[in-house]
């Protein structure tokens, strides 16, 4: 079967003389051969003032062009694969068609296995006299199995390697719960907000931390600096939406260490990258994963194939307003308990994804954060990295805590004996209920028969469990609030 990854006709101007054109392609796996087909036009350029153009070009007189006299046209194609230089072939030749494969290539290029990954393509003007050339590039590839059936789905194929559990020191016993909005938008990107409108929305809304994450940029921190983030309260989380064509992922962390280029990202650098981002101590959020994809929204759908979460610290298993009016959130939720049983200590959040005002009528679910009284930005964003944190639509948790000192993202140790749970939600209505789980199983379910504030006291066998966290829903069983584990052992 042969496809066709790349086709580029082009049209280029005496300007683009000694330029490149550099486009990089998706190689996919289980490519047997690659074919590239390169034309251009004209060869030979003998138009008197092209020709005069040129030695005025190099700081020669115009008058030595004569009119017998002719330049040719010479573009040339270099190709690097994944590992570097693959090769080049410096000739005239305005029909070039060059194979690549494992045992054979055309002339100037290395028969080498067909790597799957990013591939550069270069166009390399080294001598453009005409007006303008005209030609095409084309990227052939040709597979041994039906590529469009092979592709795998988002999150599902995850290898359960080892799962290290995290380093949690204990929690400061006076910490807060601080309210948070950890994915928004300016016009630095694609929202209908500025950047000054947000912060004073943010401020109206009470949120106390908040990380404006627009997409592939970080200029709006800049402007909300320059201007004292416009006289507001809210505290910012310095964030990026790393947004690629198979995926996005939010970054949080120190401003200056956010910033990368998102064309590196690719189907088959995706672990290297949040493996590098992890050991920059960024906190690394895979975003909306399963949002309607391409072509509704063009890399929205998280289509990456990872190996294994060690280096993702959270999903974003809430994504917009009304968060329970989505499928996809269901399915988001359903998966970060899947990952819970397999043993990943991976994280919940909740992002509005804020690019329009709220309207009055919409449910807004913001996540939580656990942090020491005065918290600064390292102290919230560690608090983010370890899961400190719960995700809720209007009760708020004043106290939860397990044996008096073990808070949520804290780890309790292992004993035969009984735990002692204390939970303390405010906002309550009447008729929700709150739901105590373990790793899968439901531990107990408390039902409140009134509005307002609700303290539970249960002792609770814990030595078949592995963590502890607490729902709360509505009586139509709507989520309304949901914590980050207490792990065990």
């Amino acid at each position: 079967m042969t496809i066709e990854l790349f086709k580029q006709d082009f049209k280029l101007y005496a300007s683009a003389h000694q330029s490149h054109l550099d486009y990089r392609v998706e190689v996919p796996a289980g490519v047997q051969q690659l074919k590239v087909l390169f034309d251009y036009q004209p060869l030979l350029e003998t138009k008197l003032e092209a020709l005069e153009r040129a030695f005025l070009k190099e700081g020669l007189p115009a008058e030595l062009a004569q009119d017998q006299d002719g330049f040719r046209n010479l573009l040339t194609i270099t190709i690097q694969d994944n590992q570097g230089f693959r090769g080049a072939h410096h000739y005239f030749n305005t029909q070039q068609e060059i194979i690549l494969a494992p045992d054979q290539a055309s002339l100037g290029f290395r028969p080498d296995p067909i790597d799957a990954g990013l591939w550069t393509f270069t166009i390399s003007c080294h001598g453009l006299f005409s007006d303008f050339v005209t030609g095409s590039l084309r990227v052939l590839a040709d597979f041994s199995f039906d590529q469009a059936k092979s592709q795998p789905q988002p999150l599902t194929s995850v290898v359960p390697l080892a799962r290290p559990a995290k380093n949690r020191p204990l929690s400061d016993p006076q910490a807060r719960f601080y309210k948070t909005e950890l994915h928004s938008h300016t016009l630095h990107s694609d929202a209908q907000q500025s950047t000054e409108y947000l912060l004073q929305q943010a401020q109206e809304q009470g949120i106390d931390w908040l990380a404006i994450t627009d997409h592939n940029t970080t200029t709006a921190h800049d402007e909300a600096a320059a201007h004292q983030n416009y006289d507001t309260q809210v505290h910012l989380i310095p964030g990026m939406e790393y947004t690629s064509f198979h995926g996005h992922m939010l970054i949080h962390g120190p401003y200056n260490d956010i910033v990368r280029n998102w064309t590196e990202l690719n189907p088959y650098n995706i672990d290297q990258i949040t493996e590098e981002l992890q050991a920059q101590g960024l906190n690394v959020t895979v975003a909306h994963p399963f949002v309607e994809g391409n072509p509704y929204c063009t890399g929205c759908r998280w289509d990456y194939l990872l190996h294994d979460l060690k280096y993702v610290d959270t999903l974003e298993v809430w994504n917009r307003q009304n968060p329970n009016n989505y499928a996809y959130n269901q399915a988001g939720f359903a998966k970060w308990l899947d990952f819970l049983a397999m043993g990943y200590e991976i994280n919940a959040s909740t992002g509005r994804d804020w690019h329009t005002p709220a309207a009055s009528e919409d449910q807004l679910a913001y996540t939580y954060v656990l942090a020491p009284q005065e918290a600064d930005l390292d102290q919230i964003l560690q608090a983010l990295k370890l899961g400190r944190t719960y995700i809720s639509l209007g009760p708020l948790i004043a106290t939860c805590i397990l044996d008096g000192k073990y808070q949520l993202g804290d780890r309790v140790p292992l004993k035969q004996d009984s735990y002692n749970l204390l939970v303390i939600i405010n906002e309550l209505q009447a008729a929700d209920k709150v739901l105590i789980y373990g790793r899968q199983n439901l531990l107990k379910e408390i039902h409140c028969h009134q509005a307002g504030s609700f303290e539970i006291k249960e002792t609770l066998q814990l030595e078949q469990e592995s963590l502890l966290r607490i729902e709360v829903r509505d009586q139509a069983g709507k989520l309304k609030l949901f914590t980050n584990p207490i792990y065990i052992g």
